[in-house]
């Protein structure tokens, strides 16, 4: 077993939890997803820009998303993604099963927050090779109609830290690629660090007051 230490600059002493934001984070969803939003609309014969996807990417749920960019044919354009997302799968990055490991192995306790549908993530840890045992706890869009930035997005997640008895959210940290992912773990008193994915910049986080990685192998000093 390789031997690693946990990088205590972005993960300090007093953290017992780790919660991660999912696409972009732990998968990139946008190389392969905006393309495929593009071919759906097509279908239905509306014209989305890169732009017109990516300002309402992250402040939306995937269902809330698909409302904004479809209209009363988001029902349909959710059937044709699903048809069709094999075509356009998303892709692991190469730091986040050897990191998502090595944190757990140091007794860290590891969970997953996110806004996808329940079906979708499932398939998306197939297609990726996550193995769902390497999170503790996973939180989907069934669990709470709040969206980030709301810091009441966190509540289902609070409950299970305190089950693992992480009864103060200073003790957790939640890790995103996204300025409301930062704003809504502020709001619910979670620490945070940022990853500059291509969507926002470590310059980006770093004016507004947040560490920022630009992997998630830098978690862990080896």
């Amino acid at each position: 077993m390789t031997s690693f230490e946990i990088n205590r600059t972005y993960i300090p002493e007093n953290i017992r939890a780790v919660v991660f934001d999912f696409d972009n984070t732990l998968v990139d969803c946008i190389k392969p997803k905006v393309p495929q939003h593009r071919h759906t609309a097509k279908q239905l014969g509306i014209e989305l820009s890169d732009e017109d996807i990516l300002s309402n990417w992250s402040s939306h749920s995937f269902s809330g998303l698909l409302d904004k960019l479809y209209g009363v044919q988001s029902s349909l354009a959710n059937q044709l993604i699903i048809e069709q997302y094999d075509q356009f799968p998303k892709e692991i990055y190469p730091d986040t099963i050897p990191t998502l490991r090595a944190l757990g192995q140091s007794g860290l306790h590891l969970a997953l927050m996110t806004s996808l549908r329940i079906d979708r993530l499932e398939k998306d840890f197939e297609a990726t090779g996550i193995e769902p045992l390497l999170l503790e706890y996973v939180q989907t869009e069934k669990d709470t109609p709040v969206h980030k930035p709301n810091g009441a997005v966190f509540d289902p997640t609070k409950k299970w830290l305190h089950s693992v008895s992480v009864h103060d959210p200073e003790n957790a940290l939640y890790i995103g690629d996204a300025i409301e992912d930062m704003q809504a773990a502020r709001a619910a008193k979670l620490g945070f660090v940022g990853i500059d994915r291509g969507f926002v910049t470590r310059e980006q986080f770093e004016n507004a007051g947040a560490l920022c990685v630009s992997s998630l192998a830098e978690l862990v000093l080896r």
